[in-house]
Formats: C-alpha cells, structure tokens, sequence
C-alpha cells in the first residue's frame, strides 16, 4: 500500500474540487462578458499556469518524499528523452509562432471568412 501524505490530499482536492468549481465560476463570468482577444488571451495564460503549477507541486512532493521517478514516468530512456526534447522544440516553435508572429490584418479577415478562425473577433485593426 503506497504511503500518502497531505501534499497527495492538497493536489488531489486541487485537481477535483478546487479547479472544476473555479472554471465553473470563471466560465459564467466569461459568458457573460463580451469575447475579446485580451480576455481570450488572459483565460489561456491562466490554463497554462495551472498547468504548471499542478505538474511543478506533482514533481516537488516525489523529489521530497523521495519516491521513484519511474511511477511517473520520468525515467526514460535516450530516445525517449531525444523524443521529449524534440516535441519541446516543436511547442516552443508553435508558441513563438503564434505570439510573437504578427498577421496582416487581410490575413486574419480571409481566414475568419473562409471558417478557419472561428474563435477570435475581429481586432481594431480589421474595422
């Protein structure tokens, strides 16, 4: 039987309680909102950190309590991590693509008409 502790409990009420109540609450508050791409930019960001957080406290409590990597999955061998470096590559290219790349303003209005963007608004620039 595996030894549980109070950070095991802390994630665990994060994961299936905390979180789904406050992505309840957050998702009213964005419905009843008009969408803006800051807003829409803002809920991903908070997604994103809450990943990280649940996945840096996963990480925290197996190093301090001294438990085997292997139980998550961490002790791979060297092509796995070759394979873990290029998907990091791959994100990271993804990522850079999407923030820091700008698209024209025609662009962004012929892929929104031909259904392909269906998720933004239109910018200032485009009215």
């Amino acid at each position: 039987m595996p030894h549980y502790n109070l950070i095991d409990l802390l994630l665990t009420m994060m994961v299936f309680v905390v979180w789904p109540v406050s992505s309840f609450f957050v998702g009213r508050q964005f419905d009843r909102a008009p969408l803006d791409e800051a807003g829409l930019l803002r809920r991903y960001w908070k997604i994103i950190v809450k990943g990280i957080l649940i996945s840096s406290l996963i990480l925290v409590s197996w190093y301090w309590f001294s438990r085997s990597y292997l139980a998550l999955g961490l002790q791979i061998g060297v092509l796995g991590q070759l394979g873990l470096v290029l998907d990091v590559l791959l994100v990271a290219l993804c990522a850079y693509i999407l923030l820091f790349q700008e698209m024209s303003p025609d662009k962004l209005r012929l892929l929104r008409v031909s259904g392909e963007v269906r998720n933004c608004p239109p910018s200032e620039s485009e009215n």
